[in-house]
């Protein structure tokens, strides 16, 4: 779904990255992401908006505040298992 975002805001097609942005907003509010979720409300807004500019800034931060999720994610979906054998 951000590739999907990044290739929209990178072929200037706004719309597209309007509906890509708000549908990664509600994944990651359902996630709990918050500040990944306004980073994808941003960049909706911006496109919305017609400012393509902002849009590609805004993609910027929520790339930034995505790779700071995906850790956390992984270790939430590591088994009780995994985090034994990676303490011993």
């Amino acid at each position: 779904m951000l590739e999907a975002a990044r290739a929209a805001v990178g072929q200037g097609d706004l719309a597209r990255a309007a509906l890509t942005a708000h549908t990664l907003q509600g994944i990651l509010g359902n996630l709990g992401a918050v500040r990944a979720a306004d980073a994808a409300h941003e960049v909706e807004r911006a496109a919305r908006e017609g400012d393509l500019h902002g849009a590609r800034e805004s993609l910027h931060r929520l790339e930034a505040e995505i790779e700071r999720l995906v850790p956390a994610l992984a270790a939430l979906l590591e088994s009780p298992t995994d985090r034994e054998a990676a303490a011993e």
